[in-house]
């Protein structure tokens, strides 16, 4: 299994991996100690992700050689809202000002994203309704340079993991505790013969 510091080379939120079946799957440890996995894998029709709801952000990946994305507008969009945009980074920073409103305060990008041509966008608290294909355009004087598209699925969150351990660790106490009386009604019975 290898492990890569970003997807495409400039995602320092988390590390990915490639599996064996071409699916990435990545965490992303973010400032406050949580934890995201969400895996992507790679289509004809595009990257596909999976993330689960609950997490606290998914990484939607762009990359673009520095000759298309210096001195553009990289723009984030969903086709299939009345107001399909979700994140606008000009040269001299976001414009939010048409940005649809379910991802008002969601939505970042790197501050040198233009600069390096990593324009994937972080969003945030993703639910179940933020899934569907985002696209991310790049322009420059009107004329469309680049088009990526990116599937996101968000997935229901998978049960929880510690009752299970919690009833194994009292299952263990038990066995232990029984194990343990046994052991001193053998012994005492020992000294009483």
């Amino acid at each position: 299994m290898t492990w890569f510091s970003s997807l495409n080379g400039g995602a320092p939120q988390g590390s990915c991996y490639m599996s064996y079946r071409e699916l990435w799957f990545c965490q992303n440890f973010s400032s406050d100690s949580f934890l995201s996995l969400y895996s992507v894998s790679q289509h004809a029709s595009g990257l596909q992700m999976e993330v689960f709801e609950g997490a606290q952000s998914a990484l939607l990946p762009c990359q673009v050689p520095v000759s298309v994305s210096s001195g553009s507008t990289a723009v984030w969009g969903r086709d299939d809202f009345r107001i399909p945009t979700v994140h606008v980074r000009q040269p001299d920073g976001d414009y939010l000002k048409d940005q649809n409103q379910r991802y008002e305060g969601r939505t970042s990008m790197m501050e040198d994203a233009l600069q390096t041509g990593e324009l994937s966008l972080t969003l945030r608290r993703p639910t179940f309704t933020d899934s569907g294909t985002f696209t991310c355009t790049v322009r420059r004087f009107g004329e469309d340079l680049h088009q990526a598209a990116v599937e996101l699925q968000v997935r229901e969150a998978p049960p929880p993991v510690w009752p299970w351990v919690l009833l194994a660790l009292l299952v263990l106490v038990a066995l232990l505790v029984v194990a343990a009386a046994v052991w001193y009604h053998r012994c005492k019975k020992k000294l009483t013969a």
